[in-house]
């Protein structure tokens, strides 16, 4: 999603020299990057451990023994708490007191703080795990920390116990007994998955709008796709998929990403987003999904699982498209389903679709405006070849 170019002219060096003085960003913890600790580190009470949510997929060791195995992130940060920070950055954004109401006010500083977290750097974390533990750390300068989970599974690789998830928490002798806590989904070799994009795929964002845009993602409550959280429920009760959402948004969203994915009766699925924040030097694209990112990130859980059968949700205002004709290119036997919301009315023969769906075979993907057209998909995949 492009930012409008007021954006980038308007006072974005300003913003960031003072964000140097008053210190946004620098990295208090005393670990240097990359040298190991040999013991946890103590978390402050004003820093916050975020674990990302992930997923396990079946493997099997040199002597056959069949384990699960995740990635885990952690991120640990000091949120921001200084209103001249959030005010200096949402101006930035053309957010300014005199044109938005209180609420809405109110709203875009609370999805600002997000954005403006001071990462921290050289943090050891003991995360707890199916009466295991694993030290992850130390973090780097971005907060962040992530090792591979590995513990053995009792059934086999296309049967998954129930419940279908294991928790993780974080020692809290290193918290001041405060509690954090994340969860790995456990998704068996064989199946089906739904990756969905989310903005003006299940979240009505306006991306092709910019300011509208910016309204939507900073100061209006966020609003479904009408038929999609239906649709997506009848899909999960008759295909049993996974369900993962695949985004160009920042982990700064998550928390009202994920609350709207449950208010709005959205499957659970995992959150697969970027790592983007304030402070990043790819601040200029907090609200770009780069086309190589998303074949990166959908790429990787197709190659994690590769026994399973994938639906591929998204929509036509940027480059869901040409993502997913690129994927079901490089893996034709995997991806069975591409299903575009159409928010720019180009017609399927459109040289843009010639082009993203080459050598696709025709009835492999579809263009849609309600959701109701696809609600029998054992038809729709049944006429896939």
């Amino acid at each position: 999603m492009n930012l409008p170019n007021a954006f980038f002219k308007r006072g974005m060096g300003f913003l960031w020299h003072c964000l140097l003085l008053l210190g946004l960003g620098l990295n208090t913890g005393l670990a240097p990057a990359g040298e190991p600790a040999a013991v946890p580190s103590y978390i402050k009470d004003d820093e916050v451990i975020r674990l990302h949510p992930t997923a396990a997929h079946p493997t099997t060791n040199a002597a056959g023994v069949l384990y699960w195995e995740a990635p885990v992130t952690v991120h640990v940060y000091e949120p921001e708490k200084r209103d001249l920070m959030v005010g200096l950055f949402l101006r930035t954004l053309g957010i300014t007191d005199e044109a938005y109401p209180p609420e809405q006010r109110r709203l875009a500083a609370e999805r600002a703080r997000g954005f403006l977290v001071d990462h921290q750097r050289g943090k050891i974390v003991r995360v707890h795990f199916a009466g295991q533990h694993l030290d992850l750390g130390p973090t780097a300068a971005d907060g962040l920390a992530t090792a591979w989970l590995r513990w053995p599974a009792m059934a086999a690789p296309d049967a998954v116990p129930t419940p279908p998830t294991v928790p993780l928490t974080v020692n809290t002798q290193f918290t001041n007994g405060r509690s954090f806590t994340g969860t790995v989904h456990l998704i068996s070799a064989e199946g089906w998955t739904l990756i969905s994009d989310i903005d003006d795929t299940i979240r009505d964002s306006q991306v092709l709008d910019r300011q509208a845009l910016m309204q939507n993602t900073f100061c209006k409550p966020f609003r479904p796709v009408e038929g999609m959280a239906p649709l997506y429920q009848r899909w999960q009760t008759r295909l049993h998929c996974a369900v993962f959402y695949v985004s160009g948004s920042s982990w700064a969203l998550y928390d009202p990403l994920h609350d709207f994915v449950r208010t709005h009766q959205f499957p659970t699925g995992i959150f697969v987003l970027r790592r983007v924040y304030a402070g990043d030097a790819s601040v200029l694209q907090l609200l770009r999904t780069p086309q190589n990112y998303k074949l990166e990130a959908i790429g990787n859980i197709l190659q994690r699982w590769p026994h399973r059968h994938y639906l591929l949700v998204g929509d036509t205002g940027e480059r869901d498209p040409e993502v997913y004709g690129a994927l079901a290119r490089q893996y034709p036997e995997q991806v069975r389903g591409i299903f575009l919301r159409d928010v720019t009315g180009q017609p399927r023969d459109d040289e843009r679709y010639r082009k993203a769906f080459d050598q696709v075979p025709a009835n492999r993907w579809r263009l849609f405006k309600d959701p109701a057209e696809l609600s029998d998909i054992e038809t729709l995949l049944r006429q896939a070849p």
